[in-house]
């Protein structure tokens, strides 16, 4: 989410699932090198479903109508809900900030 959050913010076109994986790749290559763009999307749309809201994967473009951190928030509001697995990703995330 932050790489598309910053992409976003310093272009006006939302930012490609390929542009994603790239940077992130570029971040943390030992993590990333093997990640696909498909996978990317992936992520995004299975975000989408937990924030109903303000997460959009259209064709290759993928879009935040928040920032990463109100998202997260929504996720964890939710979090009575959710799956185990999911939680714990969430906490890394924010953990790594």
């Amino acid at each position: 989410m932050e790489v598309v959050w910053e992409q976003q913010q310093s272009s006006p076109e939302p930012p490609t699932a390929q542009s994603v994986r790239q940077s992130m790749a570029i971040q943390d290559p030992a993590k990333y090198e093997k990640l696909r763009s498909s996978e990317v999307k992936e992520w995004m749309r299975s975000l989408r479903t937990f924030v109903d809201t303000g997460v959009t994967v259209d064709g290759e473009r993928i879009n935040l109508d928040h920032p990463p951190s109100m998202i997260i928030e929504r996720i964890e509001g939710q979090k009575s809900t959710l799956p185990e697995v999911y939680m714990r990703q969430i906490e890394k995330i924010r953990d790594s900030k």
